[in-house]
């Protein structure tokens, strides 16, 4: 749970700091009028961009670390003597040793899902209450509808986020094979 709650207190700080500044760049003499569909869209993006470069990245950066250092058959006397213990000391080690750019390895693709995956979780959510509070005639949500509401926009991003992160694994994955064939055939010719 340490994770989850900088992670979320960032997500929403700055989605409703970022749509502020969008709406007054979409409509600066009037800031009365509602928030767009798109202002709402690009908040979310750029709220996923920060929560991404602020908590997410280097907290990934630390659980495959952490994970990586042993396995299940692993025996228990030499859990011991790991080099990683905990996120903030796994944090700390990198920083001495590698450096700060080290925990941020990985960044550009997890940018990529996170503003994805807000973008699509902001916008389909105030889609939904648009309409809900349309259809009922209301200003405010229930504490029931905005739960509901937050759980089904909240598996949007993902929904719409798990086939753009394969498309960018298998063109990563493109990438490289290619650039290993081009490799071969530029070696045969010069070295040759």
């Amino acid at each position: 749970y340490t994770g989850i709650i900088p992670k979320m207190a960032i997500r929403f700080v700055s989605f409703e700091q970022y749509r502020e500044i969008f709406h007054s760049f979409s409509h600066p003499k009037n800031n009365t009028e509602p928030f767009t569909s798109t202002v709402t869209f690009f908040a979310g993006l750029a709220s996923g961009l920060t929560e991404a470069i602020l908590v997410v990245t280097p907290a990934e950066v630390c659980k495959i670390r952490m994970q990586s250092q042993y396995h299940s058959l692993l025996d228990p006397q030499q859990m011991k003597h790991r080099k990683y213990t905990n996120v903030v000391q796994t944090a700390t080690t990198i920083v001495r040793e590698e450096g700060l750019g080290a925990l941020y390895k990985g960044v550009v693709p997890t940018m990529m899902r996170q503003g994805c995956n807000q973008a699509v979780n902001f916008s389909v959510y105030n889609w939904f209450k648009k309409m809900v509070l349309e259809y009922r005639g209301r200003k405010e949500l229930d504490s029931w509808e905005s739960l509901i509401l937050g759980g089904v926009s909240g598996g949007m991003g993902p929904l719409v986020n798990n086939p753009l992160g394969e498309f960018i694994f298998l063109f990563v994955k493109f990438v490289q094979r290619e650039s290993e064939e081009l490799s071969m055939v530029a070696a045969l010719l010069f070295y040759s």
